[in-house]
């Protein structure tokens, strides 16, 4: 028995939209607290500290999509809110399967589901709070929290853990990753 082409689960409803890297999708507004209901002001960021932010910065290997490419870039921007600089996350990734198919989907991207569906490139833009600790694209699902390794651990790893438990594992920050200005 062979398993419906992942087309055949896509759904109109669905609050996940892979969005082509030509479309980027835009930001969600400055006012909204990342992780929070209440609309607030986001204060600039503490330019004797943008370390924090660029940690986002890196190839990651995404636990719910094995296989599939996850790159973040940081740029540091004039806050057009207030004095200072806001940073941003551009996201550029591939996944396998149809637009629209679900927000918590387990695909990877090896040789058997490659050759079954299409692979997608998508990007999108996501702010970093003040504090440089989280990170919100305004989707609803990637929207986490960096976690710095801690040797204590059973397995200690660095990376990006999300809402909904996935965890995005760094795996380097090559040179051509890192900061635009």
């Amino acid at each position: 028995p062979t398993s419906p082409p992942l087309s055949s689960l896509a759904s109109p409803l669905s609050p996940h939209r892979a969005t082509p890297i030509e479309e980027s999708r835009p930001l969600p507004p400055a006012e909204t607290a990342l992780g929070s209901a209440a609309p607030t002001v986001l204060p600039p960021f503490d330019p004797a500290d943008p370390a924090r932010a660029h940690r986002f910065a890196g190839i990651y290997r995404d636990e719910m999509h094995p296989g599939c490419s996850r790159r973040i870039v940081v740029e540091r921007r004039r806050c057009p809110e207030a004095e200072g600089y806001e940073y941003i996350a551009h996201f550029s990734m591939t996944d396998v399967g149809p637009p629209g198919i679900g927000h918590v989907v387990k695909i990877a991207c090896d040789e058997h589901t490659m050759g079954r569906e299409q692979i997608r490139h998508w990007s999108f833009e996501a702010r970093i709070s003040p504090d440089g600790e989280h990170i919100d694209a305004g989707d609803g699902i990637h929207v986490g929290r960096f976690r710095e390794a801690n040797p204590d651990d059973e397995a200690p790893w660095e990376g990006i853990r999300f809402r909904d438990g996935n965890r995005w594992v760094l795996l380097g920050r090559p040179e051509e990753v890192g900061v635009l200005s």
